[in-house]
C-alpha cells in the first residue's frame, strides 16, 4: 500500500575515532488513540539548518560528510483493514510489527467463537495475512502483539471455504534510497512533522522538536475531528422569509462534504434541513414561504470524513409589520391581516386621527363647504357618484370603492395598506369574538380570532362640523365603500350594546380608519411528474394571495440553481397550477420555482429540480406475447382461462415478465386455481435459474404476500398438470430511481465517483453510495456518500495505478434499495513504462500523457510518416516506405491510386506499421479517427503555455487533462496522425488538426506528423 505509518531513521555518527548507531523511529497517531498511516516526515535540523523530506517509496536515506544514516521504513504498525471488505470466502490482511515478537491472531464470528488461530513470532516488518471465512457474516480479527492488540471488522458475503488464518510471507520491504550531504550529531536540535492522507485528505501532524539523543521514539499526532461551525446572525427577514449565514472555523482535518441548516418552530423540533453552498468558509440559504410574526430556530451544520459539526441554535422572527406598522393574523378565512392601532396613532389604545371618506388628511372642519369631492352642497357630488341626482351638474362615475390615492391609510402608511371593505368587516364580525372592554382606561371593542390572536378599535366617535369626536361611547370605521345613496359611506360602527356594518354617515364626516395590509403571495413549488428526456409537468400552489388579487402566477426555471432565467406563465388566482416544459435536453438537470404576484409584490416557492431522462414505466409481457403497461401502486388481475401453451408433457405453463427501472414489489392479494388444481408457481430474479417458489398448491393455496426482485426484472411461472391459474397482485416500483455518473478527478491512485437520484420514490431518502470492485460481476466494496440536493458524491483514495475499477451508484429509501448502471473508470498508470490517463470518454480509451519520442508532455517527440515506425531527416514522396513513383503498394482501396492497379482491404494500420506499437510495445497504438473525434467533441480544448512551451490543454467529462505541445508557436498549429486511410482518396490519411478549430483533417501519407498514442482498458 501506498501509506506507511512508522519510519525508522538508523543514524551511523562518526564521532572521532568512534561510530555509533542511533535509531530514531517516527510513528503517527490519530487523535491519540488510532495509528496513523504516513505518507511523509519532513526532518528538519535547526542546529545545522537543513531540512530533508522522506516520501514513499524512497525507504534509505543515505547521509554523508561526518555523519551517516539510514531511514527505514515500516508500513502501518498495527492491522490494515482487510482488503476487500466486504469479500468472497477469502480477503487479505497486513500486519506490521515494530520489533521481533510474539503473535497471536483469532477470526472470530458474531458468537464470540474463535474460528481460526496463528500464532507464531515474527521479525520487524509488515507481514501479510490470507483469510478464509465459512459463512456470510461478520468477522472479527483480533491481532495481539505482545501488551497490545488491534481488532477490525470484516464482512464475508460468500460460503463454503471454511475458517483459517494463513502467514504469506512479508509484504513490501525496502525500495529505493536517495542520497544527501546534510550532517548531524548529538545534541542538535530536531524538528519532526508528518504527513498523511486520510480519507482523501492531506493531514498534517502536530510539530515535535527535541534534542537528537539515542534511540529515540517520536509519536506525531495528528488530528481529525468534526468540523466546527458557526451560526451567525440572519439578515433580510421579511414577512415570509429570511436568509440563514454560517461559518466553518475549522474543517476537523478533512474536506467539508456539504453543510446547510436545519430549522423549525421549535427549539426542540429542528427537523426541517437545507443544504447550503459553502464559498470561502461561509454559506447561507434563503428561506422563503414562512409564516409571518414567527419565531424560528435554526442550527448550522457542516458534514466531513468524520462525520457532522453543529453550531449554535439562534434564532429569528419573522417581520409582523409593514412600512413599519403592525399587523396581527386574525386566523380570518381570507387571510386578511388587519393593523393593531388606528391610523395615526401609536398605540392600540390611541384614537389617532379622523378622515372625511376619500380623503387623505385631517383637517379642523368636517362639512359639505371643506369636503374635497362636494362643490357646494352633500348633493353636488364631483367623485364617486353613481346618480345623477347627486352629482354636480348630473355628473355620475363608475367609481364605487376608493382608489389608492384616495384611501387614508395608502396616502398615510404607505402602499400595502389600504382601508377594509365591507365585506372584510363583515368578515371581522362573523368570525371573531367581540368584546365591549375597557383597555387602560379607554373603551372600545375587542375582537379576538380563531387562533388567539386579537385587536382592540377604540371608542373613538366621530366629527362633524368643528366640534369634538364625543369619544368613548361608540366608535365608526370607514369602509372603502359608497353607500346605495352616494352621499354616504359604509361604515363599521359599534357602542357598549352592538356591533354593525349595516351603518353610513355622510361621507364628509370625520370618521377613524383601521387599515388592512396585504404581503406577497404564499406560494409553493410542488414535485414535477411525467418526466421524460424531453418534456415534463412541473406544478405550483398559492395557498394564500396576501389580502390582494393575484394578478399572475407560474414559474421561473433553467439549468443552473443560481440563475433561473425562463419564465412561464400560468393564468391568475390562488388553488394548484401546472406549465409543460417541452423540447427539454435528455439528462440535463433543470431546476424550477414557483411565483405569483399580487400588488404587494411577488412570492416564491422553493427550488425544485429534476432531470430529463426516460424513466420507463412497469411492463409485463405475458408468454403469448402480450404487452401490458401498468401503472405503479394499482391492484392487476392475471389469469388465463385457458391456460398456457403445453411446452412439456401435459404440464400447463403461464410466464409473465415484469421489468421495471429500479426494484420491482409484488404484494399478492388472492390467487386462483381452476378445479382445485396442483402445481407450483414460481419467481425467476433477473437471469436466476432456480427460482423462489411462491405458491405450492400440493401443500397450501397460500401465497408469500410480498417479493421484491432486484435485478429490475421479474419473471412468474405457473406450472400445473392441466389446470390453468391466475392471481392478482399491486406492482409498485416505488424505490429510488439512480443512475450511475461519470467518474471525476481520476489520478493515478484515486478517483471521485459520482451519482444522481433522479426520483426518491415515495419516501425520502435515507442513504447512499456506491459498489466498486476490479471485477464487473463482483463489486464487493462499498462506501456510503452523503447526499447534496439529488447528486452525491465518494473520493475513493489508495487505489492501484494505471488499473480499471468498476463502480454503480446506489440509493436507498424506506421502500428498498436501488441501483444505477455499472460504469468504469481507469486509474493513471503506465504501460512499458508510458503514463496514461484516464479522460473520462465514453469509449473509455485511455490516451497518453506525452508524444511517441518524448519523455515529458512539453517535449515535440519524434516525427512520423503515416505506415512507418521511425523518425528520419527527411520526408517525401521518394522516401516513403509505401509509394513507389507515387504509387501505392499498401493500404490502397482504389488501383487509380495503387502501383500497377494495386488494392488490398486495409484501412487501419496493422500493429507493424502503427508508430506507438511498434516504439512503445503490444497494447500501445495510434488512435482511430473516431477515437480524435471523441476526444473533440467530449473534451474542452484550452490555449496554455506549459513549464515555457506553447499547446493545447484537453480536460475531459472527469476534469483529467492532456496536454499537446504545438509545432508552430505562431499559428498555434497541431498534427497528429490517427490510424485511418482516408477512404476517397487513399494517398492520403486522417490526422488531428488544431489550426482552424480542432477537427479531423487529411494528408498526404508521406509527410512526418507527431503521434500521439492510445490503449485500452483491460490492456494496461
Amino acid at each position: 500500500m501506498r501509506k506507511f505509518c512508522l519510519f525508522v531513521l538508523v543514524c551511523f555518527l562518526c564521532l572521532g575515532a568512534f561510530s555509533q548507531e542511533i535509531t530514531l523511529s517516527f510513528v503517527g497517531q490519530l487523535n491519540d488513540s488510532e495509528y496513523c498511516p504516513m505518507d511523509s516526515v519532513v526532518v528538519t535540523n535547526v542546529s545545522r539548518n537543513w531540512t530533508e523530506s522522506v516520501v514513499y517509496p524512497d525507504t534509505i536515506i543515505v547521509v554523508g560528510g561526518t555523519v551517516g544514516n539510514n531511514l527505514n521504513i515500516v508500513t502501518n504498525m498495527g492491522l490494515e483493514q482487510n482488503v476487500p471488505n466486504p469479500f468472497d470466502c477469502e480477503t487479505r490482511v497486513e500486519l506490521a510489527v515494530l520489533k521481533r515478537e510474539d503473535v497471536r491472531m483469532q477470526l472470530l464470528d458474531v458468537a464470540g467463537h474463535v474460528c481460526a488461530e496463528y500464532t507464531g513470532s515474527l521479525n520487524e516488518g509488515v507481514h501479510v495475512f490470507d483469510i478464509s471465512a465459512a459463512n456470510p457474516q461478520t468477522y472479527i480479527l483480533n491481532a495481539i502483539l505482545g501488551s497490545r492488540s488491534y481488532s477490525i471488522r470484516m464482512v464475508n458475503v460468500g460460503s463454503g471455504c471454511g475458517c483459517s488464518i494463513k502467514y504469506s510471507g512479508l509484504g513490501k520491504g525496502i525500495v529505493r534510497k536517495f542520497e544527501t550531504t546534510n550532517e548531524f550529531e548529538l545534541g542538535n536540535d530536531m524538528q519532526y512533522v508528518g504527513y498523511a492522507t486520510i480519507d482523501g485528505d492531506l493531514v498534517v501532524s502536530d510539530t515535535v522538536e527535541q534534542s537528537l539523543t539515542e534511540n529515540q521514539c517520536v509519536t506525531l499526532h495528528f488530528t481529525r475531528s468534526l468540523p466546527q461551525v458557526e451560526t451567525l446572525v440572519a439578515s433580510s427577514v421579511t414577512n415570509l422569509s429570511a436568509i440563514l449565514h454560517g461559518r466553518i472555523t475549522g474543517t476537523g482535518g478533512s474536506s467539508i462534504i456539504a453543510c446547510g441548516f436545519y430549522y423549525g418552530t421549535s427549539e426542540d423540533d429542528l427537523s426541517q434541513n437545507v443544504t447550503a453552498t459553502l464559498t470561502d468558509n461561509v454559506f447561507s440559504y434563503e428561506l422563503a414561504d414562512l409564516t409571518f410574526g414567527t419565531t424560528y430556530y435554526y442550527q448550522s451544520y457542516a458534514i466531513n470524513n468524520v462525520g457532522t459539526g453543529y453550531g449554535e441554535v439562534r434564532l429569528f422572527t419573522t417581520d409582523s409589520s409593514l412600512n413599519g406598522h403592525d399587523f396581527v393574523d386574525l386566523g380570518l378565512p381570507s387571510g386578511t391581516l388587519w393593523a393593531t392601532c388606528n391610523v395615526g396613532a401609536t398605540s392600540p389604545e390611541d384614537y389617532g386621527d379622523y378622515f372625511a371618506w376619500g380623503e387623505t388628511v385631517t383637517k379642523d372642519s368636517y362639512s359639505h363647504v371643506t369636503y374635497l369631492y362636494c362643490n357646494g352642497s352633500t348633493s353636488a357630488l364631483t367623485k364617486y357618484c353613481n346618480d345623477t341626482s347627486c352629482g354636480y351638474n348630473g355628473f355620475t362615475d363608475t367609481l364605487t370603492m376608493l382608489q389608492p390615492s384616495d384611501d387614508a391609510a395608502t396616502a398615510n402608511w404607505g402602499e400595502g395598506w389600504r382601508i377594509p371593505t365591507k365585506e372584510e368587516f363583515n368578515e371581522l364580525l362573523n368570525n371573531c369574538t367581540g368584546t365591549w372592554t375597557t383597555r387602560n382606561g379607554v373603551n372600545g371593542y375587542l375582537f379576538t380570532g380563531t387562533n388567539g390572536n386579537s385587536i382592540f378599535l377604540p371608542a373613538a366617535g366621530l366629527i362633524y362640523g368643528a366640534g369634538s369626536p364625543n369619544v368613548g361611547s361608540r366608535g365608526a370605521y370607514w369602509t372603502n365603500s359608497i353607500y346605495n345613496n352616494p352621499v354616504s359611506a359604509w361604515d363599521f360602527y359599534f357602542n357598549s350594546g352592538s356591533c354593525t356594518t349595516n351603518d353610513c354617515y355622510l361621507r364628509e364626516y370625520g370618521l377613524s380608519v383601521r387599515a388592512v395590509c396585504i404581503t406577497a403571495p404564499v406560494v409553493r413549488t410542488k414535485r414535477a411528474a411525467e418526466v421524460n428526456s424531453s418534456s415534463a409537468i412541473i406544478k405550483g400552489n398559492v395557498s394564500y394571495d396576501g389580502g390582494a388579487d393575484v394578478t399572475e402566477r407560474g414559474f421561473v426555471y433553467g439549468t443552473s440553481e443560481d440563475n433561473l432565467t425562463e419564465t412561464l406563465s400560468c393564468g391568475s388566482g390562488i388553488g394548484n397550477f401546472s406549465a409543460n416544459l417541452t423540447s427539454l435536453v435528455s439528462g440535463t438537470t433543470y431546476y424550477y420555482k414557483a411565483y405569483a404576484i399580487n400588488s404587494a409584490g411577488i412570492g416564491y416557492g422553493e427550488v425544485k429540480s429534476f432531470i430529463a431522462e426516460d424513466n420507463l414505466p412497469v411492463d409485463i409481457i405475458m408468454e403469448d406475447g402480450i404487452a401490458l403497461d401498468v401503472e405503479c401502486g394499482q391492484l392487476y388481475n392475471f389469469y388465463d382461462s385457458g391456460g398456457a401453451d403445453d411446452n412439456y408433457s401435459d404440464n400447463e405453463r403461464m410466464t409473465a415478465t415484469i421489468t421495471s427501472v429500479g426494484l420491482i414489489k409484488l404484494s399478492f392479494s388472492s390467487f386462483i386455481v381452476e378445479n382445485s388444481g396442483l402445481g407450483y408457481m414460481r419467481v425467476y430474479d433477473g437471469d436466476d435459474i432456480s427460482g423462489i417458489t411462491l405458491i405450492n398448491t400440493y401443500e397450501s393455496t397460500s401465497a408469500i404476500s410480498t417479493y421484491t426482485a432486484y435485478s429490475g426484472m421479474m419473471t412468474i411461472v405457473w406450472e400445473s398438470y392441466g389446470s390453468s391459474a391466475g392471481w392478482e397482485a399491486t406492482i409498485s416500483a416505488d424505490c429510488p430511481l439512480v443512475r450511475t455518473t461519470v467518474a471525476t478527478n481520476v489520478t493515478m491512485t484515486s478517483a471521485t465517483l459520482n451519482g444522481i437520484v433522479s426520483d426518491s420514490g415515495i419516501a425520502a431518502i435515507t442513504g447512499c453510495g456506491f459498489y466498486y470492485g476490479t471485477r464487473e460481476d463482483s463489486l464487493l466494496q462499498n462506501v456510503t456518500a452523503n447526499i447534496i440536493g439529488n447528486m452525491f458524491s465518494y473520493e475513493l483514495s489508495g487505489l492501484a495505478s494505471g488499473t480499471t475499477y468498476y463502480y454503480r451508484a446506489y440509493a436507498i429509501n424506506s421502500e428498498d434499495t436501488s441501483f444505477g448502471e455499472v460504469r468504469v473508470v481507469t486509474t493513471g498508470g503506465a504501460l512499458n513504462g508510458h503514463d496514461f490517463i484516464d479522460l473520462g470518454l465514453p469509449s473509455g480509451t485511455l490516451w497518453a500523457t506525452c508524444n511517441v519520442g518524448a519523455t515529458a508532455p512539453e517535449g515535440y517527440g519524434d516525427y512520423f510518416a503515416w505506415g512507418e515506425i521511425t523518425p528520419k531527416e527527411t520526408y517525401s514522396s521518394s522516401n516513403y516506405v509505401y509509394f513507389n513513383s507515387s504509387k501505392i503498394t499498401k493500404y490502397c482501396n482504389d488501383s487509380r491510386h495503387g502501383y500497377n492497379g494495386f488494392t488490398d482491404t486495409l484501412t487501419t494500420l496493422q500493429p507493424s506499421d502503427d508508430a506507438a506499437t511498434a516504439n512503445w510495445g503490444a497494447s500501445w497504438r495510434m488512435p482511430t479517427k473516431d477515437e480524435l473525434d471523441e476526444m473533440k467533441e467530449y473534451c474542452t480544448k484550452t490555449s496554455t503555455n506549459q513549464n515555457g512551451v506553447e499547446g493545447y490543454m484537453f480536460t475531459g467529462p472527469n476534469g483529467n487533462t492532456i496536454f499537446m505541445p504545438v509545432i508552430d508557436v505562431n499559428y498555434l498549429v497541431i498534427h497528429y496522425w490517427s490510424s485511418s486511410l482516408c477512404l476517397d482518396s487513399p494517398s492520403n490519411a486522417w490526422f488531428f488538426n488544431i489550426f482552424y478549430g480542432a477537427n479531423c483533417d487529411t494528408e498526404s501519407r508521406h509527410y512526418g506528423l507527431s503521434v500521439r498514442a492510445v490503449c485500452s482498458p483491460g490492456q494496461n
